[in-house]
């Protein structure tokens, strides 16, 4: 794919995400104004996170390890070998899947316990309900990331995208519909018959898959080849959700709510990061994979440093407008319902720590996939283990003092690590000119949303507007202006390159 192909995929892409994640605010919204931070919540955020967790393994590996072979496979021994490998790992990670359920289903109890130890009582026993119900979805989301892999092969990165927003779509209509009836089992519904319908519709233009037979006999040194990838990919994985586990066990301990508060601030944070993110990683996986692929290391480096970059100068701005704007974005966002005073307190407070974790968690994630993209999985196993042991040490610790903050804290600081340590990898074994230009880019970018600060920090303390969403809006406007203005001055290719990734396609 030529780069500018690759800018106007982007563009698309940054559209289609900017659409998902309208969406995904208004699931928020509705659920905020719904079921507020009640034990309800509570409940569902912790059973839809549950089997997620348990089985990230087998996702991570969908997504990490088998791109990388499948785009080998098309590009030396053709298309047919490539769809034969896909299915036939398709009929074993099926059999996996069904197999974990199953299991998972039988301990359900034990599981929740697990990861909840402080739930007791009604709390408890529905989200034991909620969990059961959700399980088996997994399947069908591990169907879904294998087919996503044959559109992202192919370069068709917008398909998989406008297929997800039935997952929101869905939840959305059942909270609206039948959210005051059925409380948080309409959200529970909502989430089966949307990952159903994301699957159903990415699986019918590609539905020959399916067809023919299942070759597992040929598969022996793919499998081999897979394993060998995979099991770093587990371990890291597996380190990742025991971080998890911690996570969510030491807030069922804490105030009502806060399993709640730290749901609603990650999301956001998801949403300030993703709209940017989820294109270009998306992007970057497949680009990685064919350079190394074809042997374009040079140019692989150029990509890398090009992307991280674009991260830079558009989340950095962000992130310091979200902290100085913490409280007039939850009102703005959530604030109606039964979404009080109290929670719009305990979710801000929350919101301050998570957020200074957001150019970092965007960074690591495109280096990782720099590394998968290589079959190195051992690298950001033995990272992702510090920054674990790191989260776990600070979370016992700063909850003491934070509450929920100190939780969303400890996780910004465990992915301050993780991606200083794995950038650092990068720059030691390979050509540090690539580098040193991005290093000078950061500063001019951090000169920028210095005087951006400075900025809302002195009209800050001079204005008066009683309206948060007034607030929020004179304040972007005015923040954006000054640090567009300072760039502009300092690093003007640093803009140019920017605004070409996502629209200089489009133009054309």
């Amino acid at each position: 794919m030529s780069i500018k192909r690759l800018k106007g995929t982007i563009g698309g892409l940054v559209f289609m995400t900017f659409f998902s994640q309208f969406l995904s605010f208004v699931r928020e919204i509705i659920f905020a104004y719904c079921y507020g931070t009640e034990f309800e919540a509570d409940a569902y955020v912790m059973a839809s996170q549950i089997p997620v967790t348990l089985f990230a393994v087998v996702t991570t590996a969908i997504n990490t390890v088998i791109l990388p072979v499948y785009i080998d496979k098309k590009e030396n021994k053709g298309g047919d070998c490539a769809e034969v490998f896909l299915k036939s790992f398709m009929a074993v990670f099926g059999i996996l899947c069904i197999g974990l359920t199953l299991i998972a289903e039988v301990f359900a109890e034990r599981i929740v316990r697990l990861f909840a130890p402080y739930f007791v009582g009604e709390i408890f026993d529905l989200t034991v309900v909620y969990t059961r119900v959700l399980f088996p979805t997994i399947i069908l989301t591990a169907l879904t990331n294998l087919i996503t892999i044959v559109y992202h092969a192919e370069k068709n990165f917008i398909y998989p995208v406008t297929a997800a927003l039935l997952q929101n779509g869905s939840v959305i209509v059942c909270m609206a519909v039948f959210g005051r009836k059925y409380s948080t089992g309409a959200a529970v519904a909502g989430t089966v018959a949307g990952i159903a319908l994301n699957m159903i519709f990415m699986l019918a233009p590609r539905v020959r898959i399916l067809l023919g037979p299942v070759r597992l006999s040929d598969l022996r040194q793919d499998i081999w080849r897979v394993l060998y990838q995979v099991i770093p990919v587990t371990v890291g994985v597996g380190a990742a959700e025991i971080n998890r586990i911690v996570d969510r066990a030491i807030a069922s301990g804490l105030d009502t709510g806060s399993i709640t508060s730290l749901n609603y601030s990650n999301k956001l944070t998801v949403v300030l990061s993703s709209l940017i993110l989820s294109a270009l990683a998306t992007v970057a996986f497949q680009t990685f994979s064919s350079c190394y692929v074809k042997g374009q290391f040079r140019e692989r480096s150029s990509v890398l440093t090009q992307y991280i970059t674009v991260l830079l100068v558009l989340l950095i701005p962000v992130t310091v407008g979200a902290m100085l704007l913490k409280r007039e974005i939850i009102a703005v966002v959530f604030a109606r319902g039964a979404f009080d005073e109290t929670a719009l307190n305990q979710t801000a407070a929350v919101f301050q720590y998570a957020v200074i974790g957001i150019v970092f968690i965007a960074v690591r994630e495109i280096l990782s996939k720099y590394f998968f993209s290589s079959g190195d999985t051992k690298t950001p196993m033995v990272n992702t283990g510090i920054g674990v042991f790191v989260n776990i040490v600070l979370n016992v610790v700063l909850s003491r003092f934070l509450g929920a903050g100190g939780l969303a804290l400890a996780a910004s600081i465990s992915s301050i690590t993780v991606c200083s340590l794995l950038m650092i990898k990068i720059v030691l074994r390979e050509d540090k000119a690539v580098y040193k230009k991005m290093a000078v880019d950061l500063i001019k970018i951090l000169a920028a949303a210095a005087g951006m600060s400075v900025c809302l920090l002195f009209f800050g303390s001079r204005m008066t507007i009683h309206s948060n969403l007034l607030k929020l809006i004179v304040y972007t406007v005015m923040g954006a202006c000054v640090y567009f203005a300072v760039l502009w001055l300092t690093g003007r290719d640093i803009l140019r390159y920017t605004a070409e990734t996502f629209f200089h396609e489009v133009k054309k």
